[in-house]
């Protein structure tokens, strides 16, 4: 398993920048019919802004949308692995010496561990920005405390939790996914093109939209 984070460390590394900036670039708050990203939001700062922004809506303006419907680009370490080894013709070479229900087994593993490192560390940074930058509940106005939902760490915490196990678990059915397009056609481009699609179906019309 080292070995092969080793040989793809660069895309890890690529994955990790994109799942961040997927997140800052989620659309965050609508100001005189402007649309703000919460990486906008960071870097002006617009005042009208500091009544509606806070951590949970940060948190849900990037994980949610972009992030759900482009989730197929945290697969890659794994698919240009898996494409690699049968390209070359080492998986019979593995699977004649671990069994094929251990060599796939492994890979299942391996498809897991790669989403794990990918999200963790892209979401997870993007989690310290936002915590840096946006207050836990926001400033509401004297007028507008009737109704104001105050949100707790703790609270905040599990909501957050939820949310990337959610993640997780999508991202690894749909890395496995394309293990299975590269299982029927070695192709990284027309793999990624029709898991991309099938997301985008899934998302689009059984799940309501592009949310989390």
């Amino acid at each position: 398993m080292g070995i092969l984070f080793k040989r793809k460390k660069i895309y890890y590394l690529l994955c990790i920048l994109a799942v961040l900036l997927i997140c800052l670039s989620g659309d965050m708050v609508i100001i005189n019919d402007k649309v703000y990203s919460v990486f906008r939001v960071i870097w002006e700062s617009p005042k009208e802004a500091v009544h509606m922004c806070d951590m949970k809506s940060a948190f849900d303006s990037g994980v949610s949308g972009w992030l759900s419907l482009l989730l197929p680009v945290t697969a890659i370490p794994f698919a240009s692995c898996l494409s690699a080894e049968r390209r070359s013709g080492f998986y019979l070479y593995e699977k004649g010496r671990q069994s094929t229900f251990r060599y796939l087994r492994s890979k299942i593993v391996y498809a897991f561990v790669s989403n794990v490192a990918i999200l963790l560390w892209g979401v997870g940074i993007y989690i310290l920005i936002i915590v840096c930058f946006f207050p836990l509940n926001p400033s509401y106005e004297e007028t507008e405390v009737i109704g104001a939902v105050s949100v707790t760490v703790w609270g905040l915490c599990g909501y957050i939790a939820a949310k990337v196990v959610y993640l997780l678990i999508y991202g690894m059915v749909l890395s496995m996914l394309m293990g299975l397009f590269l299982y029927l056609y070695n192709d990284l481009c027309v793999d990624f093109c029709f898991v991309f699609l099938v997301n985008y179906l899934f998302r689009r019309y059984f799940m309501g939209g592009f949310g989390l």
